[in-house]
């Protein structure tokens, strides 16, 4: 098989038919194009992006994280210093009652 390169780890080959094979021992299906140096490039996988992500990886452990301290909250009643507000009740009805008026 003629690699012409690796991009992100995946082998671009100079003819379909390496792609394809190669493709087909990771599950993949299919094949895409790259031009590299001028010239035209096959990678197995539909697209680049399923090629990166549909091959079999081996898991690297996660680093251990280590979690910040829990902190403790406290909360302090907040009392309304504003003096309060009291509001004159208004008349309801309108105004003259009774009819005429005038002169």
């Amino acid at each position: 098989m003629a690699v012409l390169t690796t991009m992100a780890g995946i082998p671009l080959y100079s003819s379909i038919q390496e792609a394809l094979t190669w493709g087909a021992t990771k599950g993949l299906k299919g094949y895409h194009i790259h031009v590299y140096k001028g010239q035209n490039g096959y990678m197995g996988g539909v697209t680049h992006y399923s090629s990166i992500n549909n091959i079999k990886k081996p898991l690297q452990p996660l680093a251990k994280k280590s979690t910040p301290p829990q902190q403790r909250v406290t909360t302090t009643p907040v009392v309304n210093t504003r003096p309060s507000q009291t509001q004159t009740p208004r008349p309801t009805g309108g105004g003259r009652s009774g009819g005429g008026g005038g002169y």
